[in-house]
């Protein structure tokens, strides 16, 4: 069981880092805006201005920048501090993750974008992870 926690721990890890990739690139290939944003500002794409895309786009950058933080922190602390069992790593994992696709799910879901499963699923799969790594057996 410790190892499919070590497993899972890797997994939030790759799929925090990669959602922040993906928030970041999507700023540069699309020059509209999120259709959940439209939704809550109550707008029509056409009526959105070049300053309110740029803001907004700066706000998803600044976003996908975090996220991959916090993604490729929760890998080096995997690699580092879990693998050599020291507890003190996990915590310091679970506060990141937790914090941070706690916050991006929470507003997500404010916002009304059925997105924030994802951010929450990365926050369950690490609860797990840490679970039945910290309290289960190893393979003999």
């Amino acid at each position: 069981m410790k190892k499919i926690g070590y497993i899972l721990l890797q997994v939030s890890g790759y799929l925090i880092l990669l959602a922040g990739i993906a928030d970041f690139a999507m700023t540069f290939y699309t020059n509209a805006l999120p259709v959940q944003h439209l939704k809550y500002l109550k707008i029509k794409a056409e009526s959105v201005s070049l300053e309110l895309t740029s803001l907004d786009h700066a706000f998803l950058r600044a976003l996908g920048g975090c996220l991959v933080s916090i993604g490729i922190g929760t890998l080096a602390l995997i690699y580092g501090g879990i693998r050599k069992k020291m507890k003190g790593s996990l915590a310091a994992l679970l506060c990141m993750v937790t914090i941070g696709e706690g916050v991006n799910a929470s507003q997500m879901f404010r916002l009304g974008s059925p997105y924030f499963v994802f951010p929450l699923l990365c926050v369950m799969v690490a609860w797990i992870g840490a679970g039945l790594w910290l309290f289960g057996k190893s393979e003999a």
